[in-house]
């Protein structure tokens, strides 16, 4: 009988949403000044 190989993966995804704003959020509402995504894994 032939051998039948066996395949075994693992992965992981990050993404981040990374929001710049005018003020912290403890100070109530800001304005959202820029917005970027981060991808990693």
């Amino acid at each position: 009988m032939p051998a039948v190989p066996s395949i075994l993966g693992f992965g992981a995804i990050a993404i981040d949403d990374i929001v710049y704003v005018d003020q912290p959020l403890s100070a109530g509402k800001g304005k959202v000044l820029q917005s970027a995504r981060a991808f990693g894994g």
